[in-house]
Formats: structure tokens, sequence, C-alpha cells
């Protein structure tokens, strides 16, 4: 919905009427793009092997200042006893293939990177293979979709 504060350290509610973000979205000259799926603008940026690692989300038109289209989705706060499950379940992972042994096919694999979205309600988990072929983990909280208004 447009016109509401994106954030509590917004400065206005008044929604961007200029078209800059559409227009730079739409442009292939610039790093901004449109995400459908989280229906927000968004800055991607990419990690050392070029894949996009993550994104920014674009609260305020750059050019005027207002207010951006406001997202369906919201991230999911991972629980601290979650946490420490997780943690106890990855703490004897060392190795790229005691992982796959562990927890079976990957949702997605990337260069060096392993990625487990069926592990937690709430957190994904990132397996990481180190120059030492050692591997580190960590987590991204889950994003959801925001429950309808009135509902």
């Amino acid at each position: 919905m447009l016109g509401d504060k994106s954030t509590s350290e917004s400065v206005t509610d008044l929604p961007c009427t200029c078209g800059s973000l559409q227009l730079s979205a739409a442009s292939h000259e610039t790093p901004i793009v449109f995400s459908k799926a989280n229906n927000i603008f968004e800055l991607p940026y990419r990690d050392e092997c070029g894949r996009v690692a993550g994104a920014i989300a674009i609260y305020h038109c750059p050019f005027c200042g207002g207010v951006a289209p406001k997202s369906e989705w919201e991230f999911v706060t991972i629980p601290s006893d979650e946490e420490e499950r997780l943690a106890h379940l990855l703490k004897p992972i060392d190795t790229m293939n005691e992982a796959l042994n562990t927890f079976g096919e990957p949702y997605m694999e990337f260069c060096r990177e392993l990625l487990f979205t069926n592990l937690s309600d709430t957190a994904d988990v990132i397996i990481t293979e180190q120059s030492d072929r050692k591997v580190s983990w960590e987590l991204r909280a889950k994003t959801r979709e925001k429950p309808l208004h009135g509902t």
C-alpha cells in the first residue's frame, strides 16, 4: 500500500509519484530491480562467486524521496531455542560431503555453498566450504507473506 511510512525512521508518508524507481527497474543500465516475488524495489548485491547473495530493500525513491510501494513479505524471527537446535544439529558438520550425507539434497547448491530450506520453519541454513575445505554455516531468517488486512 502506498502512503504508509516504510520504517520507523521514515520522515514522510508521502508516496513516490515521480516514477523514478519504476524507470530505473525497467532499465538494464541501473542496478535497481523490482522483485515480483516480494513486491518491492531492491538493490541486489553479489558475492565473490558473482551470484546474487542478497538484496537491500529500497523504502524511498532516491529521486523524490517518496515512499516506495510496501512489500507483501516480512522476515520471520528465528527463536533462540530454534537457533540452539540448529547449532547443535550443525556442530558436527565439517565438510560439504558430511552436510550432504546428513541433510540430503539441498534446496540449492552454488559455488561452494549449500542452501537448506527444509531444516527449520523459521531459518534457512547456508553451509559454505572454506579454502581449507572445512565448512562454516549461517542462519538466515525466512520470509513469509504478510496476512491480508482484516483476516
